[in-house]
């Protein structure tokens, strides 16, 4: 749960104005920020720092306030006071920040450390007030280069919580205290991949979403950000506008790349004279077929989706995304006083769906984003519902009574709850068995994303109005918006 958020109104009189975490969003504008953290640096680099910045309109006085989370620090009586527009840098290790960055002041050293994996970050009062906040995190949407790469992310506006409001630093190590610096956006992107394994060789294929030619001669694509035998594309190499360049395995059987079957990440990172610079693109990829690939789907309200292919395009625009066999059909994630959250699920195969294995714990369909593993035992005919339900808003039975929901049809509860302004969900499922040392287990891939939002062009009237979401075509990409309406809640029929 979120701490209380103290109102603007409140916080005028000291000279504070709240800044937005948790679910919701939140300018820069009359707020204090933290607008620049260090948290993972390149190798066994143990620097860390974090950077405040007033963005109010008049001053601030930091005496009496307190970091928390995994780390904690405490501003002092003679804690300065920021002037709109200043900035004050706190730290883990003040004798080796001040070797690092001279000329610079920081405060510390703070207890803890920051989390590798993300966290959330806040500045409190004595009575636990929260004045400012923000969560940053790892993965695809965070930039690749501030998780290892030694590059601090930089704080470019909007919501505190999103991958897309941070950028990684210009210049590897940061620029704590001063105007920031930021890495320049990639328009160049990992667009589709084909795993080492795979019939015919693998490749990867880049997308230039810019109207004029770039190139990336030097470049680099790994697996694994830091890797000194990462695949440095050759020169000479420019992918044209609104084109693409496809780098087959032969060209890059000599480094550590390896892009595998049962899933993973790829990097690519832009550099500057040689040198490794903050701009990155990331694809996050799971397990696959052979025979098929991975990339980028684009939605109709232009966003992106990474998804599985049973086609391969290379040199051409990806094709539709894989989806099933079991897909979210119905959700109601926020609702009125008259009905509660849940998730209809529907298995659009022609199979009975084995849902969970007692027999290998590994092979289990889970949903991710409300927490849910399928129980032991548990199957599905084809085109058959099951539905999900938030384990403290209602029982199974009460549920079922409510709702009219069949006796065929099977309840379970989650432990999780969906967030009301968007959120996504990820159904994964079971694919293929590897060995892990001696043991065979399960790697799982896609099989629905639902990247939903409480703005338009998703359906306004499942926002709070007690009606939900429903999908039009099960067969179609679950993050399209274009393809859900509203209604009124019918789960399980």
């Amino acid at each position: 749960m979120r701490k209380r958020i103290i109102p603007a109104l409140a916080l005028a009189s000291l000279g504070l104005v709240a800044c937005g975490g948790g679910g919701g969003s939140s300018t820069s504008t009359g707020t204090l920020v933290f607008s620049e953290i260090m948290y993972q640096g390149a190798g066994t680099d143990s620097l860390e720092f974090l950077e405040l910045r007033n963005d109010a309109d008049s001053t601030i006085p930091l005496a009496g306030l307190a970091i928390t989370g995994a780390v904690a620090y405490q501003f002092g009586a003679d804690a300065p006071t920021l002037k709109p527009g200043a900035m004050i840098v706190i730290t883990n290790l003040t004798e080796d920040f001040a070797t690092r960055f001279p000329g610079v002041l920081a405060y510390g050293p703070y207890t803890g450390h920051l989390s590798n994996s993300g966290e959330k970050l806040q500045v409190t009062t004595i009575d636990s007030t929260v004045v400012a906040e923000c969560e940053y995190g790892v993965g695809a949407s965070w930039p690749a280069m501030a998780a290892g790469g030694g590059y601090s992310l930089v704080y470019t506006g909007l919501d505190q919580t999103k991958g897309d409001s941070w950028s990684a630093s210009l210049v590897a190590g940061g620029n704590p205290g001063a105007k920031d610096k930021v890495a320049p956006a990639m328009v160049v992107q990992i667009n589709e991949v084909v795993p080492v394994g795979s019939t015919g060789g693998a490749w990867i294929e880049l997308a230039n979403t810019s109207s004029k030619a770039v190139d990336v001669s030097g470049w680099l694509l790994t697996d694994s950000i830091g890797d000194p035998n990462a695949y440095s594309i050759p020169a000479g190499t420019s992918v044209p506008a609104h084109g693409f360049v496809v780098l087959s395995e032969s060209a890059w059987s000599a480094s550590t790349l390896a892009p595998a079957l049962t899933g993973g990440d790829l990097y690519l990172i832009r550099t500057e004279s040689g040198v490794a610079s903050g701009s990155s693109n990331t694809m996050r990829f799971l397990s696959m077929a052979d025979g098929s690939s991975a990339g980028l789907a684009i939605m109709s309200d232009g966003t992106v989706e990474t998804s599985n292919f049973s086609t391969p395009t290379p040199g051409a625009a990806n094709g539709s995304a894989t989806v099933g066999p079991l897909v979210v059909s119905e959700m109601m994630y926020n609702p009125d006083s008259n009905n509660v959250e849940y998730m209809e699920l529907t298995n659009i195969s022609a199979d009975t769906l084995k849902l969970a294995d007692g027999s290998d714990v590994s092979f289990v369909y889970k949903v991710e984003g409300v927490g849910f593993s399928f129980p032991t035992g548990a199957t599905l005919a084809p085109n058959s519902k099951v539905v999900l339900i938030r384990a403290d808003d209602i029982d199974t039975a009460s549920f079922r009574t409510k709702y009219s929901v069949p006796s065929s049809v099977a309840i379970y509860a989650y432990p999780d709850k969906l967030s009301n302004s968007g959120e996504r969900v990820e159904v994964k499922r079971p694919f293929q068995a590897v060995l892990v040392g001696a043991v065979p287990q399960y790697v799982m891939t896609w099989s629905d994303i639902v990247d939903y939002t409480d703005v338009a062009p998703w359906p306004l009237k499942a926002d709070g109005d007690g009606q939900a979401l429903y999908r039009k075509d099960n067969g179609v990409a679950g993050s399209d918006p274009s393809n859900w309406s509203s209604n009124a809640p019918t789960p399980g029929q």
